[in-house]
């Protein structure tokens, strides 16, 4: 969840420090944030134990659902035409044509480029009215972190990693991939995943494990 405010009640003439932003009220509606505030506790604390009953009788579901779609990426790359898109979405079909085509190997141990030093300066500061307008918001999870499992990510236009809120169960495996401010996300960079999705076709997107290209991010 971000919410972007109207560009007069961005802070764009701050320089971006990373895990320094703007949250005054020359600049941000502290009113609205208490009610994002509010609004996330609730739901967070309302669901918990549904959501806890509700996701022990999906997991069979899930389980199958990957089975599934495990098996026709198998087949995809045992270059049997005989694809099942009604398990595999048209627009991952594609993606995985583009990543074969761009000559991508999908068995190696893959983690996304990571931009360093000037380079991630000049990220951060180019993305400076997008990050102090986010931050504010990615950080109400933080009331949460010891309880919920989440990954809150903030990405550029660019496919850009600018900011990652990952509950502690999570971070060695995110660290593992490469899921830190400054990489790249792009399908070029990491094959098909859904950041590279809504960059290519402009629209909310989901990966569900063997969806993805390369086999490391699967699981």
């Amino acid at each position: 969840m971000f919410l972007l405010t109207h560009p007069e009640n961005i802070a764009t003439n701050v320089p971006y420090q990373r895990d320094k932003y703007v949250p005054s009220s020359t600049h941000w509606d502290t009113n609205k944030t208490e009610r994002i505030h509010t609004s996330v506790k609730t739901i967070m604390t309302n669901t918990s134990i549904s959501f806890a009953k509700l996701l022990s009788t999906a997991e069979p579901f899930y389980e199958d659902i990957f089975k599934q779609t495990k098996l026709e990426w198998d087949k995809f790359f045992g270059n049997n035409p005989d694809i099942d898109l009604s398990i595999i979405p048209q627009q991952v079909y594609e993606a995985w044509q583009r990543c074969r085509h761009s000559g991508l190997n999908h068995l190696r141990k893959l983690a996304s480029p990571v931009l360093s030093g000037s380079g991630m300066q000049a990220l951060l500061d180019n993305n400076r009215a997008l990050l102090n307008c986010s931050l504010p918001l990615i950080h109400l999870f933080d009331h949460y972190s010891n309880s919920t499992n989440f990954i809150v990510c903030l990405f550029s236009r660019q496919g850009y990693l600018l900011e990652v809120l990952i509950n502690p169960e999570y971070k060695v495996p995110a660290q593992s991939l490469n899921l830190i401010p400054g990489s790249m996300w792009s399908e070029d960079a990491v094959g098909a995943n859904s950041v590279a999705s809504v960059l290519i076709h402009q629209k909310p997107s989901h990966y569900f494990g063997p969806q993805h290209y390369h086999e490391n991010f699967q699981y």
